[in-house]
């Protein structure tokens, strides 16, 4: 601000010596200068407005110049005060500086003099409100600089980071968005403050974004006005009028802009846009440190798939070489028994209880002759599966009547939390019942291993829709998904246990000191997730039970991927896990 444009009270008991102030301070280019007959008034234009200067007289009747310096001192400690008195004298020059005075002239006076006086008084409360406005930008940029980089996750910090810089500019809401590389996809990377009618983060904007190019600076867009962006008004919630767009730039690209929006007109000033361009670099080097920290959990994310990939395929190889040899050296021995058995259960005359064993040794080598062969499947492709829109819904609902029977008998109670508009899937519905089975029935096995029992065991199965733009892990899913939860109150898994609990062979399913089962039914869950491109996740604490996490992505992903499921799959007969068939009119 010019110091012509300076505030300045005029305040004395004589309104000649008011009018004279008025007249020569004018002709000096004063453009705000107010005058008040006494201390009284000059008391009431005080409780008015504040001023930058105040020019008073000492020796007042009523109200003196000493209480009006007090009343500033108290309600405008940044005005500064000029004292003039006709009955000057040391002790009362000390008295004023006490007061607050910046300095003291006596009447009469040159006014030359006193021009020189105000001038540099206004002077020097410019150069003192800049030193405390440069001083108040380093630390709010120091402070904001400090929040940015305290997190690469920009949205946990983005709130602090608005509210902050709210105290160097005027603006009521600001954003970042950036672009999906090669694509014209503009996406919502954070907004604060979040209001109930703005875009919330990971929205993708319309396309008409104004994204900018590498020389444009910043732009003042009116979204009132005909023809304004769509984009922006999805992007700020009611009320915004005016938004300016700023480009972030690193190394000479344009890599997301800055938003700021404002509920009034935006006028920046040559300071403003200095300090606009210092936090939009901040902000560009912070969303430049985010993206290069999202590339590198992607690619660890993809070597540590791939790494998992390798190696289940080395058990899978490994798997199938020891199929092969079990089948061989216990299918040609099985077969003999088995043959025998029936041909001794076919002689006449056979004791009842002749006839009891041989039908017990013919049971036990069918149920070998089933285990190799299931052992087998396991490394076989099976025929070919179809990839279909499938109704997650549906699908559990299915397995849940597979398992109802078997829950009943238990005692445990199932609860079917499902969202109704959830969205299909591009999948395997045969899989996918097969890996849903997989965790039921484990749900139940943890529940019957509880000691004692629980007095209200549960099985609770809900689904929810996944919002497009959704981030799971490092990836993100553009169409959104769908998440299935399987919670149970059973035994619970062991911290130790539960990075092992998805490889093939691993079970902790003990029976009279055996290992009951092959250990691979959460196995063959995790590949079927994972070849719909989704994810299976677990959360278990001893002794309160476990809750299966699965997150598939709504389209697109799946196919082409579904074939390598063929590998992987076990046909599940359920008599033999022990399972009822469903009978029309049963109830969950």
């Amino acid at each position: 601000m010019r110091i012509e444009e300076s505030t300045i009270l005029v305040v004395d008991d004589e309104p000649g010596m008011c009018d004279y102030m008025e007249y020569l301070l004018t002709g000096e280019g004063y453009v705000h200068v107010v005058t008040a007959e006494g201390g009284k008034a000059a008391l009431q234009r005080l409780k008015e407005q504040s001023f930058d200067l105040v020019i008073t007289d000492l020796a007042m009747p009523v109200v003196d110049g000493f209480k009006v310096m007090e009343y500033i001192q108290q309600h405008h400690p940044e005005t500064r005060v000029i004292v003039i008195t006709a009955f000057g004298s040391m002790e009362s020059a000390m008295n004023a500086i006490r007061h607050g005075a910046v300095d003291y002239i006596t009447k009469p006076f040159d006014f030359n003099q006193m021009a020189i006086t105000v001038r540099r008084t206004l002077e020097k409360i410019r150069l003192e409100r800049e030193a405390a406005r440069r001083a108040k930008e380093i630390a709010v940029l120091g402070e904001l600089t400090r929040i940015i980089n305290s997190s690469l996750e920009l949205n946990e910090v983005w709130e602090d980071f608005t509210r902050e810089a709210q105290r160097l500019l005027t603006f009521d809401q600001a954003s970042i968005v950036d672009r999906i590389a090669d694509t014209q996809d503009f996406r919502l990377l954070a907004t604060a403050p979040q209001t109930t009618d703005s875009a919330p983060a990971g929205t993708y904007l319309p396309p008409d974004y104004p994204w900018p190019t590498n020389s444009d600076q910043l732009r003042i867009i009116d979204l009132n006005a005909d023809g304004s962006p769509q984009a922006l008004k999805v992007l700020f919630g009611q009320g915004i009028r005016v938004a300016a767009v700023i480009p972030l730039l690193s190394k000479g690209e344009v890599i997301g802009t800055l938003n700021l929006g404002s509920r009034n007109t935006t006028q920046f000033d040559a300071d403003d846009l200095h300090l606009l361009q210092q936090i939009a670099d901040q902000v560009a080097s912070a969303v430049e440190k985010a993206r290069l920290f999202r590339q590198t959990q992607e690619q660890l994310e993809e070597l540590r798939r791939t790494q998992a990939h390798l190696l289940r395929s080395a058990r899978m190889a490994a798997a199938g070489a020891l199929a092969d040899g079990v089948a061989h050296e216990i299918n040609n021995p099985l077969s003999v028994v088995l043959g025998h058995a029936q041909l001794l259960l076919a002689r006449p005359n056979l004791s009842p209880e002749d006839v009891e064993d041989l039908q017990r040794i013919i049971s036990g080598a069918r149920r070998i002759a089933d285990i190799v062969r299931r052992f087998t499947d396991f490394a076989r492709p099976t025929s070919a599966i179809g990839h279909e829109s499938t109704d997650i819904n549906l699908i559990l609902d299915e397995s849940l009547k597979l398992v109802s029977g078997r829950a009943e008998r238990d005692g445990v109670r199932i609860v079917r939390d499902f969202d109704e508009q959830l969205p299909f899937i591009i999948g395997s519905a045969s899989h996918l019942q097969q890996a849903f089975l997989n965790l039921l029935l484990n749900a139940l096995e943890a529940i019957q291993r509880v000691e004692p029992p629980p007095a209200q065991p549960e099985i609770r199965v809900t689904t929810r829709r996944l919002p497009a733009g959704v981030r799971i892990g490092t990836q993100e899913w553009k169409t959104g998904g769908v998440e299935i939860q399987i919670a149970d109150t059973g035994c619970g898994i062991p911290p130790e246990n539960l990075e092992r609990i998805f490889e093939p062979g691993f079970t902790t399913k003990v029976e009279n000191g055996m290992m009951r089962g092959l250990g691979l039914g959460l196995f063959v869950t995790y590949n079927v997730i994972e070849a719909h491109r989704g994810t299976v996740s677990v959360e278990s604490e001893v002794g309160k039970g476990s809750v299966f996490t699965v997150r598939i992505p709504r389209m697109g992903s799946a196919r082409g991927h579904l074939d390598r499921i063929e590998r992987i799959t076990i046909p599940i007969a359920p008599d033999a896990f022990g399972l009822d068939q469903a009978k029309p009119g049963d109830q969950l």
